[in-house]
């Protein structure tokens, strides 16, 4: 759930993150009151959510055209359901926490013997208990030892791939080809297609970024760091980008594969 939280918490834009503790404040007073229900609570803070979502977007809409106005409504309703997830969500953590504990607690609580012979008898079965434990304990790390030689076994790669003057038809077949041939290497492709809202043109100058070709190479060449390779497709030498990822790569040491040749560099 931690994970979740975190993934939603990248699609909220920086004017609403401040409505997300708003309400996470307005639903711990509810929580404590007797008069709100607590399955209601979610339905209530969603509802304010969307409500202060849409006022936030009317403060910064532009009317000028009524595409660009209905569009910052839109974006200000689907903000508010994000900002009414996240203090649910933390709140169910919290409260899943809270039971794990009074769960180990009460186990501990059964484990403690009242009868005194029980004792005596818990007594003679602990060095029995201590060698199963130690078994179990040896063959966990082993397996976990076996699982991490897996993992590192398992490189890393990411593409390099000239998307200007080409059609989306032309792009995706290149990609699918260029994953196809790093799998069947054996590697896992690290994604550089950054699709999702946070990289949405309106979002990114809305975040102040004004070179935007240059914030997609600076995530790239980010993701360039978990890897152990860089696939670079046909026409690489005539993008900017591909170019400086390629001099990167060059130079700290990661091995580079060509389409044309489909060889280590």
């Amino acid at each position: 759930m931690e994970t979740l939280i975190q993934y939603l918490v990248k699609f909220i834009l920086e004017d609403y993150l401040i409505l997300a503790v708003v309400l996470f404040g307005l639903g711990y007073i509810m929580k404590k009151s007797a008069k709100v229900k607590d399955t209601s609570i979610p339905w209530i803070l969603c509802v304010i959510g969307i409500v202060f979502g849409v006022l936030t977007a009317l403060a910064t809409a532009d009317f000028s055209a009524w595409q660009s106005g209905l569009n910052d409504i839109v974006t200000g309703i689907k903000q508010g359901i994000l900002v009414a997830a996240v203090p649910v969500l933390v709140s169910q953590l919290i409260i899943q926490k809270r039971k794990a504990n009074e769960e180990r607690e009460k186990q501990l609580t059964l484990a403690v013997p009242l009868d005194p012979l029980a004792g005596v008898a818990m007594a003679n079965s602990i060095p029995d208990v201590a060698v199963k434990t130690e078994s179990y304990i040896e063959s966990t790390v082993v397996s976990c030892e076996e699982n991490d030689n897996k993992v590192e076994k398992r490189k890393k790669a990411m593409l390099s791939q000239p998307m200007n003057g080409k059609t989306e038809e032309e792009i995706k077949e290149t990609r699918e080809k260029a994953i196809k041939a790093l799998e069947d290497k054996g590697y896992e492709v690290i994604n550089t297609l950054f699709t999702d809202e946070w990289y949405d043109q309106k979002n990114m100058e809305a975040r102040g970024v004004v070179q935007i070709p240059l914030c997609f190479l600076a995530k790239s060449l980010e993701n360039m760091s978990l890897c152990h390779a860089v696939y670079f497709c046909k026409g690489w030498e005539n993008a900017r980008g591909c170019r400086i990822e390629h001099e990167a790569a060059k130079a700290y040491g990661l091995d580079i594969i060509y389409e044309e040749e489909n060889t280590n560099a």
